[in-house]
């Protein structure tokens, strides 16, 4: 029987956070995630022109682990993912660095994404009560992970989520893409929502003011 990769699902925009560890457990499991964090360098012959066979042999099982690597990465992500990513499939250490480089910017853009894939659960076709509700917990001890000195609390917690509701409301907004991408950029202006509101006043005034501006020319 062949083998398959274990069930979960694949990566997408705001899943990184709770695919990442399943993916790493999975390269651990099969001996291949030291290859895959190029932890494991590729083996070289001391002399290029006569490679001895234990060599050889080296690099042969260096090989196979980088292309078996990248076919269970390749297999773990979502369609839009392999897409952007076809020109690196056939490399596991190129693959795994245009991933984290995609996905995860900093703190806060991880922070965000893991809080999105809260905010999007959904009950899977076939998908049993029980394990989606476990799947829930897993995504809030994300949430607790990517943020561990927010000191949680019902207080912390309410603006906290508050804050990131926030945020995807605004990411809908063609307008806002770029504002969001740069709240996310400042930690000051995500620690709670007093300070995220301060920042939105000040993009307030400056569309009036800009609106104002452009009217006025307009009518010269």
């Amino acid at each position: 029987m062949p083998e398959s990769l274990p069930r979960f699902a694949p990566l997408k925009i705001g899943s990184f956070a709770t695919w990442e560890p399943q993916i790493v457990a999975y390269l651990c499991f099969k001996g291949w995630f030291n290859v895959v964090e190029a932890n494991t360098k590729k083996p070289t012959a001391k002399d290029p022109k006569a490679v001895t066979k234990n060599e050889q042999d080296a690099i042969d099982d260096w090989d196979d682990i980088n292309q078996h690597a990248a076919g269970a990465i390749t297999l773990a992500l979502a369609p839009e993912e392999v897409a952007a990513l076809c020109s690196l499939l056939d490399t596991a250490i190129g693959l795994w660095t245009a991933i984290k480089a995609h996905h995860v910017t900093d703190k806060s853009v991880t922070c965000y994404n893991a809080w999105y894939e809260f905010f999007n659960l959904c009950l899977a076709p076939g998908e049993m009560l029980d394990v989606f509700a476990g799947h829930t917990q897993d995504v809030m001890h994300h949430i607790q992970e990517c943020c561990p000195n927010s000191g949680y609390n019902i207080a912390t917690q309410d603006s906290k989520l508050v804050v990131h509701a926030v945020l995807h409301g605004l990411l809908d907004d063609k307008s806002c893409k770029t504002l969001v991408a740069t709240l996310l950029g400042d930690v000051t202006k995500l620690a709670n929502i007093a300070s995220l509101r301060e920042r939105l006043v000040t993009e307030d005034i400056s569309r009036v003011l800009n609106t104002a501006v452009g009217n006025e020319q307009m009518s010269i």
